[in-house]
């Protein structure tokens, strides 16, 4: 986001938050003060997050270990400004109702964290070389950080070959890798648990091999006012529903 000095971000109440936490799938999340020149405080609000998930048909134990290592062992080579949320700290973010691949799960445990979520079951995945990865338009994130994902995947992972392609992002994703015409997705993980439960845009029926593998960075709703209008929350007289 580019602001000038005459802007304000507006804080969620905690009984917004409450009530969006439980209808929807959105998180309490906090912008931390002085992320922007002109913000002096933390401000409470919401997010989504946007992961990597995995074809369980095509990404075996071994490839799944290796993508969440070489995402967060290497996330510093990543030249995209949200990689910086790519972070072990952040790695299970977006996790919660989804299963997640076992290689995955192995790598983070190493790594001292607990995994709660259920472990994915692997089809009989055979080898291979070329992997697509579905990302978004080419004007959005998801394009940009995914061919910094893959640049990386490319450099360390000998005899496999990673490729980023423009796609309509979440959904068509998910509904790809359900196909078997993609390996790996970029998605917010709202879709992804509808994908899994088949809910909202699934209801017709649910995805069996769409595994979590790692957060890449939270998608945050901010409410920005200017400074001079002396709004501080949404509840204000003068605020524009």
């Amino acid at each position: 986001m580019q602001a000038s000095g005459d802007a304000r971000l507006i804080n969620l109440s905690d009984d917004a938050i409450d009530y969006i936490e439980e209808n929807s799938a959105y998180q309490r999340f906090t912008i931390p003060a002085n992320s922007y020149a002109f913000q002096n405080e933390d401000v409470s609000t919401i997010t989504a997050y946007a992961i990597l998930v995995g074809n369980t048909n095509t990404i075996d134990e071994d490839l799944g270990y290796e993508l969440a290592r070489l995402m967060h062992e290497h996330a510093e080579e990543n030249t995209h400004s949200q990689s910086a949320f790519i972070t072990l700290e952040n790695a299970l973010n977006g996790s919660e109702g989804l299963p997640i691949h076992p290689g995955a799960k192995k790598y983070y445990e190493e790594q001292g964290l607990t995994v709660d979520s259920p472990v994915a079951e692997l089809g009989n995945t055979e080898a291979k070389e070329e992997f697509i990865l579905g990302t978004g338009s080419q004007g959005g994130t998801y394009y940009p950080l995914g061919g910094e994902m893959a640049t990386i995947w490319n450099r360390y992972l000998e005899n496999q070959n990673f490729t980023n392609i423009e796609t309509g992002a979440s959904i068509e994703n998910l509904v790809s890798i359900r196909d078997n015409n993609m390996d790996l997705g970029m998605t917010v993980h709202a879709p992804a648990q509808d994908a899994i439960a088949g809910s909202g845009e699934f209801d017709s029926g649910a995805i069996d091999n769409v595994a979590f593998i790692g957060h890449i960075y939270p998608e945050v709703i901010q409410i920005i006012t200017r400074e001079r209008s002396n709004i501080d929350s949404l509840s204000d007289p003068g605020f524009i529903e």
